[in-house]
């Protein structure tokens, strides 16, 4: 590999870590919505505001770490 490929590469996995970071953490958030459920005696739409809410919470916090 040329160095110029090297530093393409490595710029392209530094752009694509935190989008990978959020959708791991909407995963969790998914797999736990029916235990937030149930605990918490959520309706459906309840759960969706929690997700929206995680989800645009976490993504402003990357934005700022990035």
């Amino acid at each position: 590999m040329t160095p110029e490929w090297r530093s393409k590469r490595k710029s392209l996995d530094l752009e694509l870590t935190p989008s990978d970071k959020l959708n791991i953490k909407k995963a969790i958030v998914i797999t736990v919505i029916p235990k937030l459920q149930h605990d918490l005696g959520f309706s459906a739409t309840g759960l969706s505001w929690v997700q929206n809410a995680y989800t645009l919470a976490f993504g402003g916090l990357l934005l700022t770490w990035s």
